[in-house]
């Protein structure tokens, strides 16, 4: 698709990925917010609608962010 193109192509169009994350969509009755972990590069691809994408973080996740993330993963 166009969209998947463009993130494959991202880098060599002049356009900036970054990535935002949070750890769930709402707790209780309130949203939970984004984390803004920096700019992104594409690695690879799989798939189609859906596109599952590899990115590589300029920047490493600050550790106290990735236990909290990796907490949540085993959840």
């Amino acid at each position: 698709s166009k969209v998947g193109q463009r993130y494959i192509h991202h880098e060599k169009m002049g356009i900036s990925m970054l990535l935002f994350v949070r750890q769930a969509k709402s707790e209780g009755t309130q949203t939970m917010p984004y984390v803004f972990l920096g700019r992104v590069h594409y690695m690879s691809h799989e798939g189609s609608k859906p596109m599952s994408i590899v990115w590589k973080l300029e920047k490493k996740i600050p550790m106290r962010l990735y236990m909290d993330l990796a907490d949540t993963k085993n959840m």
